[in-house]
Parts: structure tokens; C-alpha cells; sequence
């Protein structure tokens, strides 16, 4: 698709030549942005299946590719390119300075940024949305008799953290499909529950934590949670904590558990580890256990290894194609 972000206009109706520069060209693999054409300069972005991989700069015969760091909602964290790198930083409702995102196309939850008027076009330039007014700027058309929110103009009903607005119309439902399934979790059985649950292997901790983790879930501060594929391993980092103890670790989700997570081994010491990155975290379920049980099949996770090179192996392949 084609858009014009700036209009152009001069005066007594004569065109203003300095505003052509504004105009760019919008391509869409789906919902997400493929890539941009503004004059002689191309960028492309690389993505795959769990987020973005890099972005892709052609100018005046000169290339340039600089690879994407990001957190769990597609936010740019970091662009590192051959002569450094820039990092970024978002206050809740995505706001940050146009000079951290400058030649990055996309900024805040993954969207594409505006470098001109500093907004973000969302719902593949249905709405522009202002991180400096945490508004936006036209009211939703599903508002506030249809299916949008009771605010026409209101950015994910208030709650920018916890939730994103890809496409422009706000849905309640949303939310509502979120507190629904909380409200039907809550209200299920042990026993029903314990029949979802899926094994997944064995942490070992202190007794503090394991009374946290027990209480309310994991907490970590790194993003990643540890688990091993069997008992006696989670015993044997148990036995370096005060009170250690071992909690059997299982998945309501066990799809998303897969989906975030890769296994490893500590060369060290011997032990299979599983890495379980922060999106699946709310998935999973914890048991405290003072005797050796199953051993956890951890074939049914990819290495770390695998992953990179999956991920490399795509890039390529792209870069091929477009080369």
C-alpha cells in the first residue's frame, strides 16, 4: 500500500518541493510492515516466528544491516549495526526521543514509528497514535456504540503495560477474554486441573524462594527460569541454598511453554537445563517434592543452538532472496 504522511502543499498554489521528502511507500507481509521506500533509500525488516531479527538498509549502492534486540511485546530495545549501536528506552505509553529511533522503522510494542510527526501508524496506517499525547489522534470508528472501547480515543483502555493496540480499533474484548479465562481458571477443580497439567521437570531453590514461587508464581528478574530434567539435579542446587528444596515444575500451556523454550546443558557439571524465557512464565504450575519422580524427556524441546541457527539459516535465506 501506498501512504503519504505528509501532505504536500505550498503556497498560492505552488508545490512545496521540500515536503516530497515526506512521502514513502508501505508494504505489508500481513499485519506487520515488510518494508519501506522513500527515494533512492530501501529498508526491509527480517523477522521470525518468536520476533523481529534485524533490519535492512539500502541507499545509494551502499547497504547496511543492523541486528534487532527487543522485549516480549516486539518493543526495539537496541539496533547494533557495524559502527555501534543505539539504544532505547519507552516510558509506559510507548513516548521516547526521535533521535534514539532514528533509521529504525519500527519503535514501541514492534509498530512503525513516524520519524516526522513522531507517531506510530497503526492498523497498517488506519489510525496515527501519539506516544507524547498517549492518545490518538482520530476516533476509532467501532466507538462507542460498536465493538471499540467507550473512549473513541483512548489507547488501550488506559492499561499501555499490560496490553497493545495493533490494528487501531480497540476491543474490548480484549480484555474481556482475558478476565474471562482468569475468572474460569480460578473457578475450576484440582482435580480438573491437575488433568490439564503437563510435566515439564524440576527446579531447585531455597526455601524462601520456593515459598515465593509457590505464593505467586515466578518472579525473575533476569526474564529466564531454570529447570532441570531430573530430580536428583534439582537436588544437587538445592543442596547449595539455605533450606533447599525441590518443586516439580508443570504447564497449563504446554504449547506455550514449547514456544519459549530451549534447552542447554551446563558442561560444568553435567546437568540438562531448560530455559523458559518470560511469556510462558504465567503458564506454569508448581508442586513441592521431597522424593525422586519421573525424569523429564527434554528431547521435546530445541537446543539453544538449533534455535540460533535456525534463526541465522532464515536470515540468509532472505537476504538471498532479496539480494
Amino acid at each position: 500500500m501506498s501512504f503519504a504522511s505528509v501532505l504536500e502543499q505550498g503556497i498560492s498554489g505552488k508545490r512545496d518541493t521540500r515536503l516530497t521528502v515526506a512521502f514513502a511507500l508501505h508494504f505489508y507481509l500481513g499485519n506487520n510492515l515488510h518494508a519501506q521506500i522513500q527515494g533512492s533509500k530501501q529498508q526491509s525488516i527480517f523477522r521470525a516466528e518468536h520476533g523481529l531479527l534485524a533490519q535492512r538498509q539500502a541507499h545509494e549502492g551502499l547497504y547496511d544491516v543492523g541486528l534487532i534486540c527487543h522485549d516480549a511485546k516486539l518493543s526495539v530495545l537496541c539496533v547494533s549495526k557495524h559502527d555501534g549501536k543505539s539504544d532505547v528506552a519507552y516510558a509506559p505509553y510507548g513516548f521516547t526521543s526521535s533521535e534514539r529511533l532514528k533509521g529504525t522503522l519500527l519503535g514501541f510494542n514492534g509498530e512503525m514509528f513516524g520519524q516526522i510527526a513522531g507517531c506510530y501508524l497503526l492498523g497498517n496506517g488506519y489510525r496515527v497514535y501519539s506516544p507524547s499525547l498517549m492518545r490518538f489522534g482520530s476516533p476509532d470508528s467501532l466507538s462507542p456504540f460498536g465493538k471499540g472501547w467507550l473512549s473513541s480515543y483512548m489507547y488501550c483502555a488506559g492499561d499501555p503495560v499490560n496490553f497493545a493496540d495493533p490494528t487501531g480499533n480497540f476491543r474490548v474484548g480484549s480484555i474481556l477474554n482475558s478476565l474471562s479465562k482468569l475468572f474460569q481458571s480460578s473457578r475450576k477443580s484440582g482435580k480438573n486441573q491437575a488433568a490439564q497439567l503437563t510435566f515439564v521437570g524440576y527446579h531447585g531453590t531455597s526455601g524462601a524462594a520456593a515459598k515465593k514461587i509457590l505464593k505467586n508464581g515466578v518472579e525473575s528478574t533476569t526474564g529466564t527460569f531454570f529447570v532441570t530434567d531430573t530430580f536428583e539435579n534439582a537436588s544437587r542446587y538445592a543442596a547449595l541454598k539455605k533450606e533447599g528444596t525441590v518443586l516439580a515444575v508443570s504447564a497449563i500451556d504446554f504449547a506455550k511453554v514449547k514456544d519459549n523454550s530451549a534447552r542447554g546443558l551446563v558442561r560444568s557439571k553435567g546437568i540438562n537445563e531448560l530455559r523458559i524465557d518470560r511469556p510462558a512464565h504465567h503458564s506454569l504450575r508448581f508442586t513441592r517434592v521431597s522424593t525422586a519422580g519421573q525424569a523429564s524427556d527434554f528431547n521435546r524441546f530445541i537446543t539453544l543452538e538449533d534455535q540460533m541457527a535456525r534463526d541465522i539459516q532464515r536470515f540468509n535465506a532472505t537476504l538471498r532472496g532479496e539480494s
